[in-house]
């Protein structure tokens, strides 16, 4: 992802701006273009790609899911990064009709300048900003009502706990993601505000991050957001000791839902008329009964909260950034779901 660099971001915004060229980056691993702008596009493009005549992945191994979404026969396809091809990679077979290897700022940067020197079609590069602004102004309100319906709901909705964590984030706060929180809840506008998951290794990545993220940079409030299976995949003691005995004040937000959702939902995904998904009953990825996790992080001589009312995710939210903020403890918060 191109926001590991970045000095490559204020490029692509500046070749987006150039043609009103929409963004998506659903999935991504860091903050590559700032959420509030008008040509920023929630989510991954899969609907999309069907009707686009000319695609620009960055550095992306996985732009699209085959078999499922895929871009028109017709559409030319154009690879940017060090690797377009992803050559290491055993078995990849991604359309890619024309690949740039090199650096992406560097090379956002060229296109921005060679598409200014064309004679363009002004009008409908207007007509077609207009277009993406309405769109992306809609998928914002969408998120925006998604999350205040959540705010009666129990157990605990996603989309609420996310907006919670975004009112009492700012540009100084860095979030680490592992399966915790959803992303498209929040505004960030910085490079470097932001690391999700890499794909080489997902379980348990999230706590060691987040401490090494905080060792990088003391003077930033660091957010580690992760599911309870990957909680316990880090084993958190020694991820909690590492805190007390380091003094690295990090805020633990542990998704609680008593199981490994993702297993179960690639088994939904292959086989959704399965014996399994009639029962809703999926093996090895049940984790009830759950611990109290907040007792973990208490027993390392941190601030701990088990939070089951939505109402209370605001107010638990400041809690818990006070001690971590001013008391220079680590904190962590067991958010309750289904």
């Amino acid at each position: 992802m191109i926001g590991k660099d970045p000095a490559t971001v204020p490029h692509l915004v500046c070749l987006a701006e150039t043609l009103n060229l929409p963004v998506f980056d659903g999935g991504a691993t860091h903050m590559n273009f700032p959420y509030s702008h008008r040509l920023h596009q929630p989510g991954r493009a899969d609907q999309r790609l069907q009707h686009a005549d000319v695609i620009l992945t960055l550095e992306s191994d996985w732009p699209w899911a085959p078999g499922r979404h895929e871009p028109h026969p017709d559409a030319t396809v154009i690879s940017v990064g060090p690797d377009p091809l992803f050559s290491r990679y055993p078995l990849r077979s991604f359309q890619s009709d024309i690949s740039l290897a090199g650096s992406a700022a560097l090379t956002l940067q060229a296109l921005a300048q060679a598409v200014r020197g064309e004679s363009l079609d002004t009008a409908r590069i207007h007509e077609r900003g207009l277009a993406w602004e309405a769109a992306h102004a809609k998928a914002r309100a969408a998120l925006q009502a998604q999350a205040e319906a959540g705010r009666l709901q129990t157990p605990l909705a996603k989309a609420w706990v996310s907006a919670c964590v975004e009112q009492v984030r700012n540009d100084s706060t860095i979030i680490i993601n592992e399966l915790g929180l959803d992303v498209s809840q929040f505004g960030f506008e910085r490079p470097g505000t932001y690391f999700g998951a890499p794909a080489p290794g997902i379980l348990g990545w999230g706590l060691g991050a987040a401490l090494g993220a905080k060792l990088a940079a003391p003077d930033k409030t660091v957010i580690a957001c992760v599911g309870d299976g990957s909680y316990m995949f880090v084993s958190p003691t020694a991820a909690h000791w590492v805190a007390r005995r380091m003094q690295l004040p990090v805020l633990f937000i542990v998704w609680n839902n008593a199981r490994w959702n993702a297993v179960a939902s690639a088994t939904r995904g292959l086989y959704p008329d399965g014996w399994t998904a009639h029962l809703n009953s999926y093996p090895f990825s049940d984790l009830s009964p759950s611990l109290d996790w907040e007792l973990v992080c208490q027993a390392a001589g941190g601030h701990g909260e088990r939070v089951e009312d939505p109402a209370e995710v605001p107010t638990a939210s400041e809690r818990a950034l006070r001690v971590v903020q001013q008391e220079q403890r680590q904190a962590l918060l067991n958010m309750v779901s289904a």
